[in-house]
């Protein structure tokens, strides 16, 4: 954990020097455990959470909104699903993106991205722009969610200290989760009272009142010191990035966290590129289809919450390989066929056992030096976009195979083995 202590000066409340120091591991398990009332007493992160909250929002909102337009100008399934799947693209850059927030001031990052995307969004509204110039755009606007999101990773441990900040993960999960939900359920019927060009003003307009909420709400802080590579330029971004990359590789710790993080992606998410063809399967529809793909989230959302409010910091680490294991090897139970319900409730296990993604991230972030903190980010993020895209190929090639059941219980026994690999490296960690 970094315990970091700054100095205020003026009234903006600008940060004027930065120290941090490494508590030991004692004192990590000796933490007092937080409530709600302690996170949001602080007032940064307030707005720090609301603009997160309002950033989400916006994100699954566009993608609805993207799809109907797309559709509705080219008549094609293949380009209006490509719409929707383009704003994932640039997540595999993440470690060069990201360099900007170690090498820029992390809010003065943040703000600039929301600025960006309102801009970006909002001119898609224009009449008549032809698929190939959306398709531009909609890449460009969502290259700028990798440094927002880095930047606020990296942020959040000097706003949040002890145990808040795990706690502020566990409630960030259930949010997104809740996001997800709320923006593409309230993207069609907005869609549906607006038009998509309608739905992608209010889009936009999401966007600027994160940046709003960061710029007024949150104290500004000098960039990263020590990024080895101060220059401009694309040679230097790069520097700085191979600089990153080989700070997080040489850390037996931090490798031992990345590879359970990847391993939640490829395994235990592999479902969600397969849950049309189970439900097909399983001769449920598209009904159970989203069915399959809710319970999921739902599983996260009250998992993480119930997991950093009501266990202590040191009860939170000891679950985090007994839940890794569970998340993959609750799947096998598709090998015995059951019925639509058991399968539905089998992925809200699956939801509700991933939750130890929310006390990996801070365990990551902590052990990382902040002037690496965006870099470090910026690694853990491109595996798991990667990781994600090789679980969906995979899991498609061998449902042709075996079906689409028995795939997924195959990605969970595989999958199980993994905290049983890394159970070494995790006890002297």
């Amino acid at each position: 954990m970094r315990l970091t202590k700054v100095r205020t000066a003026g009234r903006r409340g600008e940060v004027a020097s930065e120290s941090t120091a490494t508590d030991t591991a004692a004192d990590r398990d000796g933490e007092k455990q937080a409530a709600y009332r302690d996170l949001f007493a602080i007032r940064e992160y307030r707005f720090v959470f609301a603009a997160k909250t309002q950033s989400d929002f916006g994100d699954y909102l566009a993608r609805v909104a993207l799809t109907f337009l797309v559709f509705g100008r080219s008549h094609s399934p293949a380009l209006a699903a490509a719409a929707y799947s383009i704003t994932y693209f640039p997540w595999v850059f993440a470690p060069l993106l990201s360099v900007l927030a170690d090498r820029r001031p992390r809010r003065t990052v943040m703000v600039v991205c929301d600025a960006a995307r309102t801009v970006l969004y909002g001119s898609l509204a224009i009449p008549g722009m032809p698929v190939a110039g959306l398709f531009a755009v909609v890449l460009v606007a969502a290259g700028f969610a990798v440094p927002f999101e880095t930047s606020r990773s990296a942020l959040l441990p000097d706003i949040l200290p002890g145990d808040r900040y795990v706690l502020a993960s566990g409630l960030g999960a259930a949010a997104t989760q809740v996001s997800q939900l709320a923006g593409f359920a309230a993207g069609g019927m907005i869609v549906l009272a607006v038009h998509p060009t309608g739905a992608l003003l209010i889009d936009a307009a999401t966007f600027a009142v994160s940046a709003l909420s960061v710029w007024s709400g949150v104290c500004h802080r000098p960039a990263a010191a020590g990024v080895e590579s101060t220059g401009r330029g694309l040679r230097a971004a790069a520097g700085a990035m191979a600089a990153g990359a080989r700070y997080v590789f040489r850390q037996p710790v931090l490798r031992t966290y990345l590879v359970l993080m990847w391993a939640s992606c490829l395994f235990v998410y592999a479902f969600e590129g397969q849950a049309a063809s189970l439900a097909t399967q399983l001769r449920g529809g598209p009904r159970l289809g989203g069915l399959i793909l809710a319970a999921a989230p739902a599983g996260v959302a009250i998992g993480s919450i119930a997991l950093t409010r009501l266990l202590a910091p040191r009860r939170r680490v000891r679950l985090v390989l007994p839940l890794a294991f569970t998340a993959c090897a609750v799947q096998t139970v598709l090998w015995t066929s059951p019925g639509p319900a058991i399968v539905v409730l089998v992925f809200f296990a699956v939801g509700l056992s991933g939750v130890y993604s929310s006390i990996l991230n801070p365990l990551f972030v902590r052990a990382v030096d902040p002037q690496f903190r965006g870099r470090a980010m910026g690694v853990a993020v491109a595996g798991i976009n990667l990781a994600q895209g090789i679980a969906a190929i995979t899991a498609g090639i061998l449902a042709r195979a075996v079906g689409p059941a028995d795939a997924l219980a195959w990605f969970g026994l595989i999958g199980s083995c993994v905290p049983l690999l890394v159970l070494p490296l995790w006890r002297r960690r």
